[in-house]
This record gives C-alpha cells, structure tokens and sequence, in this order.
C-alpha cells in the first residue's frame, strides 16, 4: 500500500515495539485484577494448591514484564534495536498466554456451571484486552488470543453435555469475530503509525529543503552584493578616463581622423560604462530586496511632476531610436518614495521605447483608479508580448524582448517589488502585435470625490 524505504520501515517497526511498551499498563491492570478475581471466585471450587501456584506464577510473569517495561521506558532504545526488545516483549507475553490457556484447563469447574461460564467470561475479556494492547503487532495478538481461547472452548466442547456443547459452539464464533475484529484493529493501528511516520519523514524533508534553499539565498544574494561591490572599482576607473578623454578631444585642434576614431572609442566606453553601471544599480537593488533591506520614504509626490521628469529624462534616448513620446492628463497626487517611484517609471518609459518599433509612439497618462488609487499608464506601439510570456514576465531574469534586447531581465522584477513596497501594485496588457500597456497604481494622498 505504500513504498517505504528501509529507513522508513525500520522506524516503523520502532513505533510498533514503542507502542507495545506503552500500553503494557493496560494488561498489567487486568491481570492483576482478573487473576485475583479468578483466584476468590474458584477458591471453593478448585483445589487450593492449584489457584496459589498458578496465581503466583502469573504475578511472577507479570512483575518480570512490568520490570522489562521499565527498563525500555528509561533506556528509549533507538530504532535499530526494535528487533531485540520485541523479541523480549514477546517471551513476555508467550508465558503470560500459556499460563492464562492454563487456567482453561485446570481452573475449569468441571461441576458448575456458573463457574465455567464465569471463568469463560474473563478469559473473553482478557482476550478483548489484548486487541487494543497488543494491536501493533499482529503476531503477538494471535498468539495471545489462540492460546487464551482455544483450551476453554475444547472444555465446552468436549463436556458431553448439550448445554455446554451448545456455549462450546456460542464461544467459537466468539473467539472467530475477536480474531477478525484484532486483525481489523492491527490494520488500523499499522495504518496510523505509517502514516505518522511517513508525515514525520515528509516534514523533516521539508525541513531540510527549506534550510538549504535558505542558506542558497543567502549565499545568493551576498554573491551579488560582492560582486557588485566588486565592478564599482573598475568601472569607477573607466568611466572617470573616459571622462577626462572626452575634455582633452574638447580642447585639442584639428579635425584629424585620428581624433574622430578617439572620439568614437570614448563614446563607446561612455555608453557601455553607463551600462554596465546602470546594471550593477540594478543587481545592488535585487540583493537589497532579496535580503529586505531596502527602505522606502513614503511622501507626497505630484503625478504630473513625477511624468515630467521621467519623460524630460528619456527624450534623448526615445530621439536615439525615433520614438514620439507624449504625455496626456495626468492627475493627482500619490503617496510614494519620490527616488523609487522615479526608478520604476524611468524602467517602463525605456522599455517601451527600446523596444518600440520604428517610429513608433509612447503615452504616458495617469487617472484615478477608485477613490483611494492612482494608475500610471505607459503605452507603446510595439510589438506587443506573447501570451505564454506574460506569466512570468516580472519575475527575475525573465526577458520579454528580442536577444539582441540588452539586459538581463531584472528591471520588471525590481520595478515590481519597488512599487508593492510602496503599497501598490505592477501589470500589463499586451497581445502579439497590438502593441502594450504597462500600468502601476499607488495609493492616492486624498480622495479624488
């Protein structure tokens, strides 16, 4: 029914013994009671001599196991010994059986009636018994109850009386339904064990998965810190040469074609330093969030103005690949960190711009979205986005333009975790040459009614 591994059967069988250990009391209660109780009934019946040695062999039994008992409840032996300690228990209860199938024998009161039904009586119950203490195991509970039952019923049945052949019959089917009721019950028992087992496993798993997807991150996102700490240096270095080239071609004459290629190379390394810049900005903002060190400073900012300079910031590039940008209505005022908000439109302006077609357009316009919401809209006249790609779409590394598009897809996936820290929230709608919409709303500073 289920695939277990050995380590999974083992602990098994170790709860089973442990459970048997457990519910000992229980059989330890009822013989104690039942033998005396058999002892005072039969006093008159049996000969004295008999009741005294049986009742004492069964208290001896009884106080060896109750020793055995303790013992494994103070020793809490480890799984790999179950064997040795069910081998105990069940040497334990082998003599207790044989010595309760003794009583069906010789404690049976061959001239009443009342004392054989009586003596019948507590063998069943103690037979009972033994399914709930004795239900883990399946081969200890046959046998307790063959040896229990079977001497009692060959009583009645063999008595010559039709009395008591009749009950002989009566006690058969009995001792028949406690065996298929105790096969019934270890089932049950096997189950439940199993299954906790199998829990305890499972969540231990659980556990240590969550643990090392914990310590990944962690060594994840100190990689990225370093490594963006690490860039800073060079980068720092090329971009203030660069710089200090770019005065000198300003201040040397001429008009050589030497001095035109040095120019050209400066602007290359001016425009691949502001890259690679802009990208460790980048990867410092997704280490920051992944630890949940970034802070933002909620204030009110006017959304016209916010527009305005994102737009007054981007025109240069959207004239670099012949993009119109336009700017409609734009009401109201948000609550947002000025910087952050800045980022996150700057992030989706540009995109809509790179990845624009030729002579295509951008709108940007804000409106309210319900009484305590204002939406950002940025639409362009690109190609639009393939459905299966809008799923994942913001998550880190995720890439929505062509390969030639630079980046390394981390700018929707800090745009997004940037305006929820604000309190608001990213999307899109987009179909494959129709072009896109990318909205963000942020909570509005006063009710637009």
């Amino acid at each position: 029914m289920f695939d277990l591994t050995p380590l999974q059967a083992e602990e098994i069988r170790h709860q089973q013994v442990k459970m048997l250990y457990q519910r000992f009391n229980q059989a330890l209660i009822a013989t104690v009671i039942n033998s005396i109780l058999i002892t005072v009934a039969l006093w008159q019946e049996i000969a004295h001599t008999t009741l005294i040695i049986w009742l004492v062999a069964l208290l001896t039994v009884t106080a060896l196991r109750q020793r055995l008992n303790r013992q494994y409840l103070r020793r809490q032996p480890a799984a790999a010994q179950a064997p040795k300690w069910e081998s105990r228990f069940f040497l334990g209860v082998a003599a207790s059986a044989v010595l309760w199938s003794s009583a069906g024998l010789v404690l049976f009161a061959h001239h009443s009636v009342v004392h054989q039904v009586f003596l019948a009586f507590v063998l069943g119950g103690m037979s009972v018994g033994a399914i709930t203490s004795l239900s883990s195991r399946w081969p200890l509970v046959l046998l307790f109850i063959l040896l229990t039952e079977i001497p009692i019923t060959a009583q009645f049945l063999s008595s010559g009386d039709q009395v008591l052949a009749v009950m002989g019959i009566m006690y058969a089917v009995f001792f028949v339904l406690i065996l298929k009721l105790a096969l019934d019950y270890h089932h049950n028992t096997r189950e439940n064990i199993t299954l906790q087992v199998l829990s305890t496993d499972r969540a231990r798993q659980l556990e240590v998965a969550k643990q090392k997807a914990e310590q990944a991150s962690r060594a994840k996102s100190d990689f990225l810190s370093q490594m963006s700490h690490e860039f800073r240096t060079p980068l720092n270095a090329i971009m203030g040469f660069a710089q200090l080239l770019q005065l000198n071609e300003k201040n040397d004459a001429g008009d050589s074609q030497q001095q035109r290629q040095r120019d050209r190379a400066v602007r290359e390394i001016l425009i691949a330093g502001d890259y690679l810049t802009r990208l460790v900005e980048d990867v410092l903002d997704l280490g920051a969030i992944d630890k949940q060190r970034m802070q933002v400073q909620l204030e009110p900012v006017e959304a016209e103005t916010l527009v305005r300079d994102c737009i007054d910031l981007l025109a240069p590039l959207a004239q670099q690949h012949g993009v119109s940008l336009t700017v409609k209505e734009c009401p109201g005022t948000v609550m947002a960190d000025p910087v952050r908000a800045r980022q996150v439109l700057l992030n989706l302006i540009g995109n809509a711009i790179k990845h624009n077609g030729e002579d295509g357009s951008v709108t940007v316009h804000t409106h309210y979205l319900s009484d305590h919401q204002v939406r950002f809209n940025v639409a362009d006249t690109g190609p639009g986005i393939a459905a299966g790609a809008l799923e994942h779409l913001f998550d880190s590394f995720g890439r929505f333009g062509t390969s030639k598009s630079k980046g390394i897809g981390i700018g929707l996936s800090i745009a997004k975790s940037l305006t929820e820290l604000m309190g608001g929230s990213i999307g899109v709608k987009s179909s494959e040459g129709r072009g896109s919409t990318f909205w963000i709303d942020l909570p509005a500073t006063t009710s637009h009614y």
